[in-house]
């Protein structure tokens, strides 16, 4: 009804390393460098891409006309303080360094953000729906998915930052930008789901046995027109 985009983080990643620009490059470069790594059993990562990077695809979908008109419902991030405060406050840009693609990553150091730090122009925030899942589960729907799985390592390096920080960004949505916050378990979902399936089977199982059972042709007797039939 509304048309609101929706902005999902792996869809953009896909789309803009198609592009010849400078951003689709460096993204390119920085997906080359993971892929070599997860295939690397030696290597220690980096196995994610960059915090500043994702917030430059995000930052950039949300200030298109229909995200700055229509608003946005923003899926996949973020999945860390860097990425929640880079993408959300009003902060002065961080000192440029040259990045070089073939070396690892150096840990990004913990960024003081000042109380005075304003939220963006565009991007307020009215609602964050977080969906809780085990673990396993989660593995075993990343490994699975279409397009390009995630392997082990991506999904391990992925929920150890998010055990690291998710804390702190819930606390981030609800304490800093005063947003309301709905919780929902996908492993509650699905198994009231699975509980729907066997009650079904489970119905349709009592109702065949209470059935009358179907005659036994040797007791049918088929009568002939004018004919009588007498049982003893």
């Amino acid at each position: 009804m509304y048309s609101i985009p929706a902005i999902v983080l792996d869809e953009l990643i896909e789309e803009q390393r198609q592009l010849e620009t400078p951003l689709g490059t460096q993204l390119k470069e920085q997906l080359d460098l993971i892929a070599g790594n997860v295939a690397n059993p030696k290597s220690t990562g980096p196995y994610l891409l960059p915090a500043a990077l994702t917030t430059q695809l995000l930052d950039a979908a949300i200030n298109t006309a229909a995200g700055r008109h229509r608003g946005w419902v923003l899926s996949g991030c973020p999945s860390s303080m860097e990425e929640a405060t880079a993408l959300f406050l009003d902060l002065p840009p961080p000192a440029e360094t040259a990045a070089d693609p073939k070396k690892k990553a150096k840990p990004a150091e913990e960024t003081v953000i000042s109380e005075d730090a304003k939220v963006k122009e565009g991007f307020q925030v009215d609602m964050v729906i977080r969906v809780t899942s085990a673990e396993e589960v989660c593995s075993a729907r990343a490994q699975a998915a279409e397009g390009k799985p995630f392997v082990e390592k991506e999904f391990q390096a992925a929920s150890d930052l998010w055990k690291k920080d998710g804390d702190a960004v819930n606390e981030f949505f609800v304490e800093r930008l005063g947003v309301e916050q709905l919780t929902v378990s996908a492993d509650a979902a699905a198994e009231a789901e699975k509980e729907k399936h066997e009650d079904a089977l489970k119905a349709a199982e009592e109702a065949e046995q209470e059935a009358p059972p179907a005659p036994d042709p040797a007791d049918l007797v088929v009568l002939a027109p004018g004919s009588q039939s007498f049982f003893v």
